[in-house]
């Protein structure tokens, strides 16, 4: 009895621990107020992180096309490498702030690629 009972209590621990982890490898998209846009240098775009831990910075152009990710540590900034002529004629960007290390996924798990899209931040 007493092995038993310590053989489901292991793999019920064992099913807790699993399912604690997959929860764990999701955040929500609470950081799209940790950027603003800064100059990039030569006449290209910036992205500032405002925020005291590092983020993955994803944007999407609005009429289609490819966008691009950065990684910035808190209080740093990089170029996009696209010029503010170039996001217009993109019709602007949407963005998707995650924390470092993690991706904005859609309700399918599939990288974001599309603008206003409901998303939440994976773990990659």
């Amino acid at each position: 009895m007493k092995t038993t009972m310590r053989c489901a209590f292991a793999i019920l621990l064992s099913l807790m621990m699993k399912a604690s982890a997959k929860a764990q490898q999701y955040v929500g998209p609470n950081y799209n107020n940790c950027i603003r846009l800064v100059d990039g240098g030569f006449g290209t775009i910036g992205i500032e992180n405002t925020c005291n831990i590092s983020l993955s910075v994803q944007w999407v152009p609005f009429n289609g096309g490819s966008g691009g990710q950065l990684e910035i540590r808190p209080g740093s900034s990089s170029g996009t490498g696209s010029t503010t002529r170039e996001k217009n004629e993109a019709g602007g960007w949407d963005y998707y702030i995650c924390p470092r290390s993690y991706w904005a996924v859609d309700g399918s798990d599939r990288s974001v690629t599309k603008p206003n899209t409901q998303f939440r931040c994976k773990k990659n």
